[in-house]
């Protein structure tokens, strides 16, 4: 009754950001409210709709802590359970695009690299498959053998980055601790960016990796190319790309190690 009420309430006011008093913080979207409100009071379509707004003006206005925490809120509908498997395609069709997406609501797109290495790991769930075959399709002819040409990072530059993690996680706990959202969302973006940098230039146990050699220039290419291709899975459905983020390994060797709750039938062709 409570939610119902203020949502009828917070209607009028659909589309708009909420700032402070003193005008100096963000407290996200309206419709972002409105969608938790719409899946808790059972409204599949509302729910689907004011969600897709809020997670497109969050993206668009760089509001990524924001559309974080809504892409992975546990609404009740979302988290219905399924009846059987689902049938989840992933394929080239006619005209040169591809399929991507759950049977009868799959979207067809503009083909990405990626696609092309989430298929192939998909075809063999729990098998290693190293980055040098995706990139040349199992023919070893994509890319030429060649050594390393030394480290991607010096060791003095990997201690600065590794300082600088241990101050940002100090402002980002004081930040929190502080309800200071404006700052924790700008202090978590360089944290994030740092991390993306650190991983791309270590390996297992944070040894540095080296640069030129085919491995390395796949392991690169292959990241790349699935990131991309998740992330515009991710604006047409959030639930399977956050699966697949789940499931899909990359590095010098990729899997894709599937569960046995997760009741998902690939077609690939």
């Amino acid at each position: 009754d409570v939610t119902e009420k203020a949502a009828s309430l917070l209607a009028p006011y659909e589309g708009r950001a909420v700032i402070n008093a003193g005008a100096v913080m963000f407290h996200g979207v309206t419709d972002d409210t409105l969608a938790r409100a719409a899946a808790l009071l059972g409204d599949a379509e509302g729910y689907e709709r004011l969600r897709d707004q809020a997670l497109s003006t969050y993206e668009r206005i760089g509001a990524q802590w924001w559309r974080q925490r809504l892409a992975s809120w546990a609404a009740p509908i979302a988290q219905a359970p399924v009846a059987g498997p689902r049938r989840i395609h992933l394929h080239p069709v006619s005209g040169g695009l591809w399929l991507v997406g759950p049977e009868g609501s799959a979207a067809q797109l503009t083909p990405l690299r990626g696609f092309g290495y989430l298929r192939q790991l998909l075809r063999r769930p729990g098998t290693s498959v190293t980055a040098l075959d995706l990139v040349s399709a199992g023919t070893g002819s994509v890319v030429a053998a060649q050594s390393s040409l030394g480290e991607v990072i010096d060791r003095q530059a990997l201690q600065a980055y590794r300082q600088r993690l241990r101050v940002l996680d100090e402002e980002l706990d004081e930040a929190r601790e502080w309800s200071d959202l404006g700052r924790a969302s700008r202090v978590g973006a360089e944290r994030d960016a740092l991390l993306e940098q650190l991983a791309g230039a270590t390996g297992v146990n944070g040894r540095i990796r080296t640069t030129g050699s085919s491995d390395e220039r796949a392991r690169v290419a292959v990241k790349k190319a699935i990131s991309a291709a998740l992330n515009r899975l991710g604006a047409i459905d959030e639930p399977l790309a956050g699966h697949l983020k789940a499931r899909i390994h990359t590095g010098t060797s990729c899997s894709y190690e599937p569960a046995p709750e997760d009741q998902l039938t690939w077609v690939l062709d």
